[in-house]
């Protein structure tokens, strides 16, 4: 019965667009009806369309809820930040939870951060980009750059170098041990 809903659910995320994202979760709400869970994938979609619909707050809500039955994964922290970082630039990071929470998977995923981060710059901008990684950095939940490289490379990108080594020392001062690829990064544009 699973795997009929989850071809459902997958096909109503394929359309959203031309349904709305409410018909993906009326199919979500069925399944649980139905006493058929939805798994990561079903989540992931309707939280996906949630999201790209301007529909934050019912996408974290989801994904609260989503958190008591599955173990969220790197596509659903890719869904859910960039929109939530872009929507709400006060409140986002009064709420120490949720950043807890995202430091927590980004130390699992590791690298895939940098994807991640790259996301967040191209739906947030890089202001609310930088906020999110120093509040993940002095969170203590992770010590490696792969938040880091893709700022700098974004800054080099827009010829700015000296902005680009001052993000760098700051970090450094953040106790992020910088790899090679950040130096890589800030020697290429000197």
């Amino acid at each position: 019965m699973s795997f009929k809903y989850n071809n459902l659910q997958h096909s109503a995320g394929l359309s959203l667009q031309k349904w709305g994202s409410g018909s993906a979760l009326d199919i979500l709400y069925g399944m649980t009806e139905k006493d058929c869970m939805p798994d990561l994938l079903s989540y992931n979609t309707v939280i996906y369309g949630l999201a790209t619909e301007d529909r934050v707050n019912e996408a974290l809500w989801l994904f609260h809820q989503m958190r008591k039955v599955c173990i969220p994964d790197f596509v659903t922290l890719c869904s859910i930040l960039p929109s939530s970082l872009k929507m709400d630039r006060q409140k986002c990071f009064a709420n120490h939870q949720r950043i807890y929470y995202a430091a927590r998977m980004l130390r699992e995923i590791g690298s895939p951060g940098k994807a991640l981060m790259e996301g967040i710059l191209g739906e947030a901008g890089y202001d609310q980009s930088v906020k999110f990684s120093e509040l993940i950095a002095t969170s203590g939940a992770y010590q490696n750059d792969y938040l880091l490289c893709p700022l700098i490379k974004f800054l080099c990108k827009h010829k700015k170098a000296v902005d680009a080594h001052k993000l760098f020392e700051k970090f450094k001062s953040y106790g992020i041990s910088p790899t090679m690829e950040a130096y890589n990064l800030l020697s290429l544009d000197s």
